[in-house]
């Protein structure tokens, strides 16, 4: 028999060790009344998905002594008798600065400077440093972005035995878990983490995927507020650059466009910014004039009958070069398709006569099927949909460019990194030249989950309209001069769209990603709103 102490301490450390996996939801503080970080996994669950984790990136130690900094670009490919393989560059090497200035975008331009100089800095993951010149012409190189906000993080947040949480939250956010990402942070709450700038930046973020706006605004506010002001205006007050992503998700979010441009503010000197400046600005003075409230409750009292079994398909000029595909398949509003890595399907289709306002909404599933791997610019495996302009009558649409950008009064483009498990949702309301970066949590679905719910859909199965995990809902709106891109409930994007557009038509591109729609419509807007 067992004496009461000794058997007292095994009951102790048997407690300690199940707090320590799954830390009890009693051990957390809340942030703000009203919020609180959930678990979201089981015991195991968690385990398992900790385990898939590169262990490099999540051992505070090992992030500590990291040679690479939190926001980098990484040489992922160098050409034959190029000025960078004759100096000795190889892959895997970052480059961290040019001329002194800090490299943490690969859209950032490698221009040399009013002497012609190009002296940059290069660091590989084992912390071997390389300075090298290089003359006029192209260096040579490929590049992608290597963002480790884990690196930032354990900067920012006081130290302590939540430090393991806080890695793995940073490094699944960043991959778009957010589940397991907020399992962490409630994790590194039950240890003990102190309320602190990280965990309300997290909460925000948090709080908009529930869909509470009113809660990631004070949130945000909260994050905003800890900025050191230097007694700069709000306007001209530097956000640092772990926290602006976020935020420019947080502005969009809210139709603060002011919030927006300020974190927006790092993206003008790259090659392919975001967004314009200038567009920024028009956004500004626009919701300083109008209601910030959702177009979608009066649309559905506005709409029409479904028009789509009246659509056909439809190729503009400007894509008469390009394979076109037949629309039968999709007019019960059902579509499926599997893509083949290197290989894409396009739909362009349109109701008969011209169709000013228009509401879209779609169900839809996706996986990747496309090769792991990605060039400096252009993922291997993207999925967009887009109402475009048919007529062609906005400056930006009549462009030399063939981008769709340029002619789509609403983007919403889905991009996958598998190489480095990154996710990117790209949104724009135009016509125009520039998009959005956003971060929303949108989990691809596994080869046996999209097969069963691909032959639920063939079978018009309504099965297929109970499945709710890893199925989207996106409505793409434009009435008179506004447009909306609404994603499970959330508004990514409301802002005034270009007046010259008379006309819109829908299209749905897919390459390297397969995707099944059910439940998709397709209506006119009138009446009086």
């Amino acid at each position: 028999m067992q004496r009461p102490l000794v058997l007292a301490c095994k009951i102790a450390i048997l407690l300690l060790a199940a707090m320590l996996i799954c830390p009890a939801r009693a051990a957390e503080s809340s942030l703000v009344p009203g919020f609180a970080f959930d678990p979201r996994l089981s015991k195991a669950e968690y385990v398992k998905e900790v385990a898939a984790l590169d262990p490099e990136r999540i051992d505070p130690a090992k992030v500590e002594a990291s040679p690479v900094p939190a926001f980098s670009v990484l040489v992922v490919g160098v050409s034959p008798n190029s000025q960078a393989e004759r100096a000795g560059l190889t892959a895997k090497w970052h480059a961290i600065s040019l001329n002194g200035r800090e490299l943490w975008h690969h859209l950032q331009p490698w221009n040399p400077d009013e002497q012609g100089r190009r002296e940059m800095t290069f660091v590989s993951p084992k912390g071997e440093r390389k300075k090298l010149s290089f003359g006029p012409g192209k260096i040579g190189t490929e590049s992608m972005n290597d963002w480790r906000p884990e690196v930032a993080v354990l900067r920012l947040i006081p130290r302590g035995p939540w430090d393991g949480e806080m890695m793995i939250a940073a490094v699944s956010w960043s991959a778009g878990d957010h589940e397991l990402s907020e399992a962490a942070l409630h994790a590194a709450m039950g240890h003990g983490m102190p309320a602190c700038t990280v965990l309300y930046h997290y909460a925000s973020l948090i709080a908009l995927d529930r869909g509470e706006l009113q809660l990631a605004k004070e949130l945000s506010t909260r994050v905003i507020n800890a900025f050191p002001s230097e007694g700069k205006s709000e306007k001209d007050q530097e956000i640092p650059r772990f926290y602006r992503q976020g935020l420019r998700e947080i502005g969009l979010a809210l139709g603060d466009y002011r919030l927006f441009a300020r974190a927006n503010r790092e993206n003008d000197g790259l090659r392919l910014p975001a967004m314009s400046s200038e567009l920024a600005e028009r956004w500004i003075q626009w919701s300083d004039t109008h209601d910030h409230g959702s177009l979608l409750p009066q649309v559905l009292k506005r709409q029409g009958p479904d028009l789509l079994a009246k659509c056909e398909q439809y190729m503009p000029r400007w894509q008469m070069k390009t394979d076109a595909f037949k629309f039968d398949r999709a007019r019960d509003g059902n579509y499926v398709e599997e893509v083949a890595p290197g290989h894409f399907n396009r739909q362009s289709f349109a109701p008969p006569g011209a169709v000013r306002d228009m509401a879209w909404h779609l169900r839809f599933a996706f996986r990747e099927t496309g090769r792991k791997q990605r060039t400096a610019t252009i993922a291997d495996n993207f999925l967009y949909f887009a109402l475009m302009d048919r007529q062609m009558k906005s400056d930006s649409a009549r462009s030399p460019r063939s981008a769709y950008l340029d002619r789509a009064a609403l983007y919403l483009q889905i991009m996958r990194f598998p190489e480095d498990e990154r996710q990117e949702v790209g949104v724009a309301i135009g016509p125009c030249h520039s998009w959005v970066e956003m971060s929303p949590n949108l989990p691809s679905m596994s080869a046996e989950e999209f097969s069963s719910f691909k032959a639920k859909v063939q079978a018009n199965d309504p099965a297929a309209r109970e499945v709710k995990r890893r199925v989207h809902r996106l409505s793409m709106i434009r009435s008179g001069n506004v447009a909306e891109i609404i994603l499970n409930g959330r508004t990514l994007l409301r802002a005034p769209v270009d007046p010259l557009v008379e006309d819109v038509y829908p299209i749905f591109h897919s390459q390297g990603m397969s995707f099944a729609v059910e439940g998709m419509t397709l209506h006119e807007i009138g009446g009086e709103k």
